[in-house]
Parts: C-alpha cells; sequence; structure tokens
C-alpha cells in the first residue's frame, strides 16, 4: 500500500524533494547521499536503490512542509534512535 501524505507534499523529484527540505541538517544529508546512491546504482546496474532514496527523502520531505522542520533521518537513523515498529528507518519503506 502506498504511503498518502497530507497535503502540502513536494512532487516525487529530486529536485521538488531538495527544494522541499526546510532544515539546514535535512539538505546536508540529501547532498551527501543523493551522489552515493547514484554510484551505488552505477555500480551494480540497478536503479532501485535511487528509487529507495527518492521516496525516503520524499517521505522527509513531506514531513518537513507539514512541521516546519524535520530531521536528518534517511543516513544514520539509528544514531538518533528512531525506529518504526522496531525496525531502523530503511528498513521501512
Amino acid at each position: 500500500m502506498p504511503i498518502i501524505a497530507p497535503e502540502p507534499r513536494p512532487e516525487k523529484t529530486l529536485p521538488a524533494i531538495r527544494e522541499a527540505l526546510s532544515h539546514p541538517r535535512d539538505r546536508e544529508g540529501f547532498d551527501w547521499g543523493l551522489p552515493a546512491a547514484v554510484e551505488e546504482a552505477r555500480a551494480v546496474g540497478d536503479w532501485k536503490s535511487m528509487e529507495d532514496f527518492t521516496h525516503r527523502w520524499w517521505i522527509i520531505a513531506c514531513d518537513s512542509m507539514q512541521h516546519g522542520v524535520s530531521v536528518a533521518i534517511a543516513e544514520n537513523p539509528t544514531d538518533i534512535g528512531l525506529t518504526c515498529m522496531d525496525r531502523a528507518w530503511p528498513a521501512v519503506s
């Protein structure tokens, strides 16, 4: 079942997602993770990691638009103890 975020929400494109990130830490995490996701996709010849990256950051951007600020959780979520149903963030999507 797809996740339906409440309005407002950004388009599910990388430029729209980055623009929607309101906290500098979120933008830094996005900017750091994007080249890594592209490199991984190129190395394995499968763009699923890019789809996963885009989806994770879209969720964060939706939250950022709803609350005006978010926490960079797509990268290193266990460093700040974020889990969902006893699973670390990357396992939830």
